[in-house]
């Protein structure tokens, strides 16, 4: 005998499955900020899910542990650099864009780099940085250490 699904159990199906992305999304955005603006000590299974709003009982429901977190966050940088395509480039450029011109405001701010300085250096600052990793994640999944070094 084989067993239909209905299209309620489809749709109930799916609205989970949405949910379920949502949620690790959440999880690895929350880690992502965390270890951003406090660094890696403070970026701890209850810090993350206090942050993405989601009980830390539920939070391993989609991670194991820290590490397994630490692992998806370390493959998507490894997608991003090793596997991007024209949509992925256009949205580095603007990530770039906007970094190069905060780290601009920060350096004249505390008087380390002149107000005269024009922001593209710190643009093309990064996106020398950024073709020194695209090369290192070409090379090896791990990154290439003769490359980042």
């Amino acid at each position: 005998m084989i067993d239909y699904e209905s299209p309620m159990q489809s749709r109930t199906r799916t609205a989970v499955q949405r949910r379920s992305i949502e949620r690790t999304q959440a999880i690895l955005d929350s880690a992502e900020t965390l270890l951003a603006e406090q660094g890696y000590a403070a970026a701890t299974i209850k810090a993350i899910g206090e942050h993405a709003g989601i009980p830390t009982a539920s939070l391993y429901h989609y991670f194991a542990d820290r590490s397994q977190v630490d692992a998806e966050l370390s493959r998507l940088v490894q997608l991003w650099f090793s596997g991007r395509n024209a949509t992925l480039t256009d949205l580095a450029h603007v990530f770039d864009e906007s970094w190069a011109e905060e780290l601009w405001n920060v350096l004249v701010h505390r008087k380390l780099l002149s107000p005269k300085t024009p922001s593209p250096v710190l643009l093309l600052s990064f996106e020398v940085v950024d073709r020194l990793f695209d090369v290192a994640f070409r090379r090896s999944l791990a990154g290439d250490d003769a490359t980042i070094d």
